[in-house]
């Protein structure tokens, strides 16, 4: 038996919040880059005064759900708990209460069945979900009792992931705890270290790296690194891997320890290259830095920048509509130069670290995978369910599929 469907834009119409909010007061403002892909957990939750806020926004509130519109494969779905401010990267859904339970149709947006949709009509490289097209969409619209049924079969599922990412969230302030502790606070140099700048500590000039249409990945052809990839504890996010559309990428090619940093967009935000990560070249967002190991660790440089110290120089130093920071201020920045044996202490340390997180990683993709194949099953297209209530028979008549 074929479950009914309906449109999108009748059941959960694009209406942000009418909410006025007071212009002093500070609320959650959110931005994709505080939402775990397929996960939807949020981490380092930001708060701004409305007045504050730059164009290109909107209020939402807790009967929205909001989708991000860019990378339909991140999956990023928000269901909020409070009223606060949104870019306009997030499509802000109102589902009719006496139709459409708004944590089914968040679990429904993060299923397969739905991105194999979103990626239907978007290039390799460049995909954004076209807001026309997603309104139009014809959802599988059960009963609400059987909506209910559903997310709780599918939020036991998903209690284990949110319980890895506040786990993930919590390792990922280990590196920068265990860096105060051998190095001090860098902000001040307490231990008075002497200071050298980024350019002085590195081999050669930074390198810019190339642009290039993305293409399908494979297990033969490098991996196309863009800022987007890069995490803010520094992890790559290998959901979504590409690589490039280009025959000489050998000038673009990561070596061991090579370390990235954002140029523009999420500025500041950095990645260190270890093999393990396989054959890896980078686009033209970032800029690569090459340690003089000599003068400094690559886990010393690389944890340096995941501490408050470098976050402030960043935002102190980021400028334009799209932020962004140059190579050459990159270069300027100043860093505490410790002895390097006692940096190699670290890195040792650092490893050690590294290896716990990506076990668990490996361990949280097994949980991620359960999530997914129970989406699949909750989502799969013919499959058996309760019919609609009469009204919304009514109203969105029986088709075929979506």
């Amino acid at each position: 038996m074929n479950t009914h469907t309906a449109p999108l834009g009748q059941i959960a119409p694009l209406q942000p919040s009418s909410l006025s909010l007071d212009p002093d007061t500070p609320v959650w403002f959110l931005t994709p880059d505080q939402v775990q892909s397929r996960t939807g957990y949020i981490f380092n939750r930001k708060n701004v005064k409305p007045a504050d806020v730059e164009r290109n926004t909107y209020v939402f509130d807790d009967g929205n759900v909001l989708y991000s519109r860019f990378r339909p494969d991140l999956k990023k779905v928000v269901c909020p708990d409070e009223p606060g401010i949104a870019t306009t990267q997030f499509i802000p859904l109102r589902p009719q209460a006496n139709l459409l339970d708004r944590d089914y149709l968040m679990y429904y947006l993060r299923s397969d069945r739905f991105l194999s949709f979103a990626n239907a009509f978007n290039e390799i490289g460049k995909p954004e979900i076209i807001k026309a097209k997603l309104l139009k969409h014809r959802i599988p619209l059960p009963s609400l009792t059987e909506q209910g049924r559903i997310v709780r079969m599918l939020k036991r599922a998903d209690e284990l992931n949110k319980n890895r990412a506040r786990a993930d969230a919590v390792a990922a302030r280990i590196l920068p705890a265990l860096f105060y502790e051998m190095f001090g606070d860098p902000a001040t140099n307490n231990k008075g270290w002497p200071v050298k700048s980024l350019g002085e500590i590195t081999v050669g000039s930074a390198k810019c790296g190339v642009a290039a249409n993305a293409v399908e990945w494979t297990e033969d052809s490098p991996r196309y690194v863009r800022m987007s990839d890069i995490m803010e504890d520094g992890c790559l996010n290998h959901d979504g891997a590409v690589s490039l559309d280009l025959d000489d990428w050998t000038p673009y090619k990561l070596s061991s320890g090579d370390v990235l940093i954002a140029l523009t967009g999420r500025v500041g935000r950095t990645y260190l290259y270890q093999p393990q990560d396989g054959l890896c070249v980078y686009s033209n967002s970032l800029v690569r830095f090459r340690p003089n190991r000599d003068l400094v660790s690559p886990w010393y440089l690389f944890a340096l920048t995941q501490t408050a110290y470098y976050r402030n120089w960043t935002e102190k130093h980021k400028q334009g509509v799209v932020p962004n920071i140059s190579s050459k201020q990159y270069s300027s920045f100043e860093i505490p130069s410790p002895p390097i044996s006692l940096q190699e202490k670290f890195a040792l340390k650092a490893r050690r670290l590294m290896d716990i997180r990506k076990k668990r990683s490996v361990s949280g993709a097994k949980t991620q995978n359960l999530l997914d194949i129970f989406l699949y099953r909750a989502f799969a297209e013919n499959r058996a369910g309760k019919l609609l209530e009469t009204e919304a028979v009514k109203q969105f008549p029986r088709q075929g599929p979506i």
